[in-house]
């Protein structure tokens, strides 16, 4: 499985390691739902050092999808809102 960092690349994820990723990013998800900021920072960083600790950096002629796509490691809940298209 890819899944891309924003600023930071695409990082192979093995397929073994998806349902800790499905929990992390459910994680995520609650805290943006509740308009969490403290929560969304902690959800983010846990999510992020997960695949950066467990997957290994893709291979830098991959052109093809990402499975899961993260922002930026310092973006705000605002920020992600807006990427995402929706009102902060």
């Amino acid at each position: 499985m890819i899944v891309r960092i924003l600023g930071q690349g695409k990082y192979n994820l093995d397929n073994s390691k998806s349902q800790e990723l499905e929990n992390l990013d459910s994680k995520l998800t609650e805290a943006v739902d509740s308009n969490d900021e403290t929560s969304f920072g902690v959800a983010l960083s846990n999510i992020i050092d997960f695949v950066k600790s467990e997957g290994s950096i893709a291979d830098a002629e991959h052109f093809g999808p990402s499975d899961l796509t993260l922002p930026h490691s310092d973006s705000t809940l605002a920020e992600l809102k807006e990427l995402l298209g929706q009102e902060g």
